[in-house]
């Protein structure tokens, strides 16, 4: 079948908490430019590969960007396999209010500047969305290839969270990495 698709998304996200001020998932595409090489390689055909800005692409920033995009795949037959490779910011960041009250103000790009002549801000984070349970909700025909950091954790770990994003989001394989120990495991 020619229109089977194969698509990577690479790269790591951003959350704006202000105009000038954001948190991040480190990820610049080394590995989903590698994966795409590979399987080019391998006369895979119809290989997209989903760069966020962080990993010089050009329209995926956010986590929104990427739920986006994952929602058109999933919206779309041709889509057969996606490689989740792209490093999603865990947490949202909002400022608590200086006028002690603890109120969270508003995030984001069209927010006020903070200013560092006001002295100490307190940023509350909270988990945000996951995106990845959105491709297999309704598509178990894509394989769908994760990829789960740990930091020095050990194997035992890094085993049971790999298991847990693997059953939690029907996922057909995880690629566990530690950044601190580099052990790495396939996890089905």
């Amino acid at each position: 079948m020619t229109n089977r698709e194969i698509h990577i998304i690479g790269g790591g996200t951003v959350f704006h908490v202000r105009p000038h001020v954001a948190l991040s998932a480190p990820a610049y595409g080394n590995t989903a430019r590698t994966l795409r090489r590979i399987l080019l390689s391998q006369g895979s055909k119809n290989v997209h590969l989903h760069l966020t800005k962080m990993a010089g692409g050009d329209s995926l920033e956010t986590n929104e960007d990427v739920a986006k995009l994952i929602d058109s795949l999933v919206a779309d037959e041709a889509p057969k396999i996606i490689f989740m490779n792209a490093a999603l910011c865990d947490f949202e960041g909002q400022v608590v209010g200086p006028d002690g009250s603890g109120d969270l103000t508003p995030s984001g790009k069209g927010e006020p500047r903070l200013k560092t002549a006001e002295g100490t801000v307190r940023i509350e984070l909270s988990p945000a969305e996951k995106v990845l349970s959105r491709i297999r909700k309704t598509r178990k025909d894509i394989f769908l290839i994760a990829f789960k950091t740990t930091a020095g954790a050990t194997p035992e770990e890094q085993f049971q969270v790999g298991m847990r994003l693997l059953k939690k989001n029907s996922c057909n394989l995880v690629l566990a990495n530690d950044v601190h120990t580099r052990h790495n495991m396939i996890l089905t």
